[in-house]
């Protein structure tokens, strides 16, 4: 779904900054706004999708029927995919457009003065109508903020024209106009026009930070932001495999686990991708595309059963295949029981993997589960 919002959103940029454009819009422009819209239409999918969890109950706390539920959805679909989407996809264009415009004009500095103007027809808005012609020079507070479109499919646009064809507008006078053109007030008093207020080409956005969309948690603007430089996972250096990591692995476990998929990568020849992080869910840390499995890696510092125990019921809720990396005095006898005993009492694990100094090896659950069972490691 983010994909496909993303992918419409991305058509009405390249055709705004392609439209009546006379210098060449630099790539950082380019890139910035692409970023925004991806961000845009992944917060949007969140939004949608929350929305939809909460038409599973009924108002007594009861699941809805199939049919009820499935008739809600696609009215909540066509809300958010073709009715918002429309707009959206018409403001980004518009947004587009200006911003490479803006472009224009810091390229030409000032030589010429901005003018406002509509589309001076039937349809153009009363707030809007009386900004028509308002003349300012590029420098002017004005256009901090009232650069089009100020809501949604606005037809406004701003162009440049000789300083000695038409008189200076008071900055003062054009600001209020601006502000009342902007000031829609809910029920609640918020004025839900106030993301229209800004610059699309000085902020380098089509939506703004001030749109609903960007009202979450976040931890959740991490991982959207992330999955823009999904394609930038970072390269670690081994001799043989591969490992990968996310630009949203955890921080403070990352040198950790980069030295143990590296030590598997180097012996085994595994293609490792170090996992970003979920704040709502657990995740595993690694995935080995190798042998096709997601794996949970632990760092074993204190020498006790209880420790290896702990270690082991935080794993199982991220991943089947267990890695634990021995860095404590721990005997191969406790480390042993700890193991069984934890494995007896846990059915979701398949697999642990032990590596201690140059020892390692790979203990599958029947074998472990086997009276026969032990660590051996001198």
């Amino acid at each position: 779904m983010v994909n496909e919002i993303n992918r419409v959103l991305q058509g009405a940029v390249k055709s705004g900054l392609s439209t009546g454009i006379k210098h060449e819009v630099p790539e950082a422009l380019t890139k910035a706004l692409n970023e925004n819209v991806f961000v845009f239409s992944g917060l949007k999918t969140y939004h949608q999708l929350k929305q939809a969890s909460l038409l599973l109950q009924d108002e007594k706390g009861g699941i809805k029927p199939y049919n009820q539920f499935q008739q809600e959805v696609l009215k909540l679909h066509v809300s958010y995919n073709v009715n918002y989407l429309n707009a959206e996809y018409n403001f980004a264009a518009s947004a587009a457009q200006m911003a490479a415009k803006w472009n224009d004009f810091e390229q030409d500095g000032d030589q010429y003065h901005l003018q406002f103007r509509t589309a001076d027809d039937e349809k153009v808005r009363t707030s809007h109508e009386v900004l028509h012609n308002t003349t300012l020079p590029p420098s002017d507070p004005f256009w901090n903020e009232y650069m089009p479109p100020l809501d949604w499919n606005c037809r406004c646009t701003v162009v440049q024209v000789l300083k000695d064809k038409y008189p200076l507008s008071n900055s003062t006078e054009a600001i209020g106009k601006g502000q009342k053109a902007t000031t829609r007030l809910g029920k609640d008093g918020v004025n839900r026009a106030a993301m229209f207020r800004f610059n699309p080409g000085k902020q380098k956005v089509i939506y703004p930070e001030k749109h609903p969309y960007f009202k979450v948690q976040q931890g959740v603007k991490e991982i959207v932001n992330a999955l823009i430089n999904q394609g930038e996972w970072e390269d670690i250096p081994v001799n043989s495999g591969s490992v990968k990591v996310s630009p949203l692995h955890g921080k403070k476990e990352r040198k950790d686990n980069i030295r143990l998929a590296s030590f598997y990568a180097n012996k085994y020849g595994y293609d490792y991708k170090l996992l970003p992080i979920n704040v709502k869910f657990r995740t595993a840390d690694a995935f080995n595309e190798t042998l096709n499995i997601k794996q949970e890696f632990k760092l074993n510092t204190t020498p006790t059963k209880s420790a290896i125990d702990n270690a082991l019921r935080r794993a199982k809720g991220q991943a089947s295949n267990i890695v634990i990396q021995i860095n404590s005095d721990i005997s191969a006898d406790d480390l042993t029981d700890a193991i069984k005993n934890r494995v007896r009492r846990s059915s979701g694990i398949s697999e642990i993997w032990i590596k201690r100094g140059d020892f390692d090896a790979m203990y599958p659950r029947k074998d472990i589960l086997d009276d026969s069972f032990k660590i051996q490691w001198d």
